[in-house]
């Protein structure tokens, strides 16, 4: 079912960026998904590793010419992408799924 979730949003996106793919720009997309967590609960934060792992994702992510950070509602997700939005000056955005429920 996660495979299923991942594969739905990859697809979205390419599907989203068609139009620029039409007109001969290039986009590319880094997909990265949540950093560890501290434990199975509904919206727990990230651990120690998590943060360790987010601050190298704002590193070796950081010379990729990122300029827009997309996450999720969970706290896990915002906290995964916030050292890489703080190193590029980003806002990140909030994705609102509106055709898939419980995401």
């Amino acid at each position: 079912m996660r495979a299923r979730r991942v594969i739905g949003l990859a697809l979205g996106m390419l599907v989203a960026a068609a139009p620029l793919f039409a007109a001969g720009a290039s986009t590319t997309v880094l997909l990265v998904r949540h950093a560890e967590k501290t434990s199975a609960a509904t919206d727990p934060p990230l651990s120690v590793a998590g943060k360790t792992r987010a601050r190298v994702l704002a590193h070796v992510a950081g010379s990729a010419g990122v300029n827009a950070i997309y996450h999720t509602q969970f706290q896990r997700t915002q906290q995964t992408v916030k050292p890489l939005a703080v190193a590029q000056g980003l806002t990140p955005i909030q994705h609102r799924p509106t055709t898939r429920r419980g995401w």
